[in-house]
């Protein structure tokens, strides 16, 4: 797929550093390369890992950011959930956690944000909460 034309499409409450147009070309590049992560859904039970204490309000960022300060070998990694569109594709400002010593990218949220309905770019974990659109040039994602 080759997209164009990226911009911002929201701006969250929680959001943290705008991206710029550097930002958005980096962006963009990967999403063109298909530069996506592979993501593993958390099990519900059976893992090595603490638990923090979350609350029903609290969003992938902060899960994720909670659950690396549980656990030491747990870091947050910032980026994009991807949903194709018939003519554009949204990029969701997303949250999840690799494990240091497996490198497992765990999905935190997968009920929400299914393995095989959303890929995943990382970016830079300075720029949180600001959702992009891009178009298709093709003008058909599908």
């Amino acid at each position: 797929m080759n997209y164009k034309n990226i911009k911002i499409q929201k701006k969250h409450d929680f959001a943290t550093n705008e991206p710029n147009e550097s930002d958005l070309q980096e962006i963009l590049d990967a999403l063109n390369k298909g530069d996506f992560t592979a993501r593993t859904e958390f099990p519900s039970e059976n893992h090595p890992y603490k638990e923090p204490c979350l609350t029903y309000e609290d969003h992938c960022h902060a899960t994720a950011r909670k659950f690396s300060e549980s656990n030491q070998t747990l870091k947050v990694v910032s980026g994009y959930l991807i949903t194709c569109q018939t003519d554009r594709v949204t990029l969701q400002s997303h949250s999840v956690v690799r494990d240091i010593k497996t490198n497992t990218i765990w999905e935190l949220m997968a009920p929400m944000y299914p393995l095989d309905k959303h890929k995943f770019i990382e970016h830079s974990p300075e720029i949180r909460g600001y959702d992009l659109i891009a178009e298709c040039c093709n003008h058909n994602c599908q």
